[in-house]
């Protein structure tokens, strides 16, 4: 039984995965790599960032990270989706006594899924002010954060997955 603390972290983690999907959703690939400003990174850069401090943090389980570098921004979101899966079974699949156990350097799993939670929203907030100045930015009826039901996750979920099935080809 997954108790009402550890079930919010987990709920938390993925409204951010799926957010940080859905902010790619619609662009192209030159979007991606726009850069609007010279000291402002790309789509693509920010989106590699969170890849890199996911896999960091599953690393210190499997031990082996993944290499990003010099891959296609399509190759980048397949191993987004390998890694956040395997993080999410991970956390998912840890008893929530060794939550509070420190793991890295004395950081405890909690406070790393709220880091990574609260990173990801933060850098989504920049790939939305990308996506405003590009003028390609998301229409939502909700919020600037989407799928905070586990409902509307699942449901994003799947409208995402279908249009990156059709145009991941596009990022290769």
């Amino acid at each position: 039984m997954i108790s009402h603390g550890k079930k919010q972290l987990i709920e938390i983690l993925e409204i951010a995965d799926i957010n940080i999907l859905i902010s790619i959703k619609e662009l192209t690939s030159e979007d991606v790599t726009k850069k609007i400003k010279l000291d402002i990174n790309s789509i693509e850069k920010i989106f590699n960032h969170c890849l890199r401090q996911m896999d960091k943090y599953l690393a210190k389980s499997t031990q082996e990270r993944k290499s990003i570098a010099d891959l296609t921004f399509g190759d980048s979101v397949e191993i987004y989706l390998e890694v956040s899966e395997s993080f999410l079974e991970l956390v998912r699949n840890i008893p929530e006594d060794d939550y509070s156990k420190p793991i890295d350097k004395g950081e405890k799993l909690v406070t790393i899924i709220q880091r990574i939670s609260l990173h990801f929203m933060g850098h989504l907030g920049q790939i939305y002010l990308i996506r405003r100045f590009l003028g390609k930015e998301i229409s939502s009826i909700y919020s600037f954060v989407l799928a905070l039901s586990e409902g509307s996750r699942r449901k994003l979920r799947k409208e995402w997955e279908s249009w990156w099935n059709s145009e991941k080809h596009r990022f290769l």
